[in-house]
């Protein structure tokens, strides 16, 4: 059980990584302060969640397109620089 909770927690952060990333190469303002609002407190967060997240930004489509294709499976993060 708690390693099921870890890897939805590690997930999450995973995802949440890769949203704010993304909305600061956009220059979105205080992306970090967006994502709190979606993560911090929440006992559970899932799919439906982040997306409706995503739906709130103010943000093009096709960004919102991007940012709903994340997964921690497809995420690399800043590995590429290397």
């Amino acid at each position: 059980m708690l390693l099921m909770y870890l890897t939805h927690k590690m997930k999450l952060a995973v995802v949440a990584e890769a949203i704010q990333t993304i909305l600061r190469r956009e220059n979105y303002p205080q992306p970090y302060e967006a994502l709190k609002e979606l993560t911090r407190g929440k006992s559970s967060i899932d799919k439906k969640n982040i997306h409706q997240f995503i739906d709130s930004l103010k943000i093009s489509a096709a960004l919102k397109k991007e940012l709903k294709m994340i997964t921690p499976f497809n995420y690399t993060g800043n590995i590429n620089k290397f």
